[in-house]
């Protein structure tokens, strides 16, 4: 089964629920943006026809229409829009791009209508006049509730598409830092959960090799904390138990070593667990080297070995009187 470090477990989960996020995000943006920078485009023509209804209303009012085109095409060249005035039958009195009396009646133009009906008309459509899309703006001028005119101001579309790309790249841009930075981020807080933990793991493998006497630190985080209490708590725990069976241990073979009887320990497997100097003297033996031992290896007497496999399968004492051969009998 494949295993895979803490860190490298928490770091996906983080940056894939922070890129998710971002990703809706950009989305949703990606949604807005257009209409809300129509609106703001739109605004701006709005306020640059008000200007332009204050200083063509008295020419209207003289039907100065020839005053009225010369005023529109200076204005149009210091605010780089095209504008348009048009009576309410119609008819093109001024353009900034074109000459009025060649253009056709703009009675049928959606913003047109729109302005006389509802006081301010807004269309984003194709201009069969300059063959490119554009986002048109009118507004009425009228006096005492009669529209004298329709002023109509507009940028070309390619205009508004190159703004809105430009801030697509902005909002690309930053979600591709923001991600770096996420990133970043998820792995320091990874590493920041999963480095105590490491630590743990050292200090219990060392636990493992004997070295009770290390402690691991407690870390910030509760759960991580207890645990640490926990594994300092076992070690202690060990430490206090090898202690008594160490001492226990070396009492034992204080005691035998000292008795002049030969005592011999063997599992359920046959195997020499302890023998004393005693008997190993009594079975010339090494006892270091008999320890972990068949029987049968360490001690060459029949009478013996039967008798250690005959109590290996009974459960109640048994003795038995056995001569050994050698230099003493």
């Amino acid at each position: 089964m494949f295993r895979r470090s803490l860190a490298w477990q928490l770091f996906p989960a983080y940056l894939l629920i922070t890129v998710a996020a971002l990703l809706i995000i950009t989305w949703y943006l990606s949604q807005l943006l257009p209409d809300f920078y129509h609106d703001q485009v739109a605004d701006d023509l709005r306020a640059r026809a008000r200007l332009i209804e204050h200083q063509i209303t008295p020419k209207l009012k003289e039907a100065d229409y020839q005053e009225i085109d010369s005023v529109i095409k200076m204005l149009a060249i210091s605010s780089a829009t095209r504008i348009t005035v048009i009576l309410p039958t119609g008819q093109v009195i001024a353009d900034s791009d074109e000459d009025p009396a060649k253009m056709e009646n703009h009675g049928d133009r959606p913003e047109f209508k729109d302005a006389l009906e509802r006081g301010m008309g807004r269309s984003l459509r194709f201009s069969s006049t300059l063959g490119k899309r554009m986002m048109y703006v009118a507004l009425p001028i009228a006096e005492q509730g009669r529209p004298l005119a329709v002023v109509r101001t507009s940028i070309p579309a390619v205009a508004m598409n190159e703004n809105l790309r430009d801030i697509y790249s902005k909002v690309i841009l930053s979600v591709v830092i923001v991600t770096v930075l996420a990133a970043g981020v998820s792995w320091a807080i990874s590493r920041t959960i999963s480095r105590p933990i490491d630590r743990m793991k050292e200090i219990a493998q060392k636990f493992a090799s004997g070295q009770l006497d290390l402690r691991v630190p407690a870390p910030s985080q509760t759960e991580l904390a207890d645990l640490a209490e926990a594994l300092n708590e076992m070690a202690r725990q060990l430490q206090d138990r090898i202690n008594t069976i160490t001492r226990q241990r070396n009492e034992l073979e204080a005691i035998l070593s000292s008795m002049i009887e030969g005592v011999v320990a063997v599992d359920g497997r046959g195997h020499i667990v302890s023998i004393n100097k005693a008997a190993a003297k009594f079975f010339g033996t090494n006892p270091d080297q008999a320890q972990g031992r068949n029987v049968e290896e360490v001690i060459r007497n029949t009478d013996f070995q039967e008798f250690i496999q005959g109590m290996l399968n009974e459960e109640s004492p048994s003795q038995t009187d056995i001569t050994l051969s050698g230099p003493e009998e």
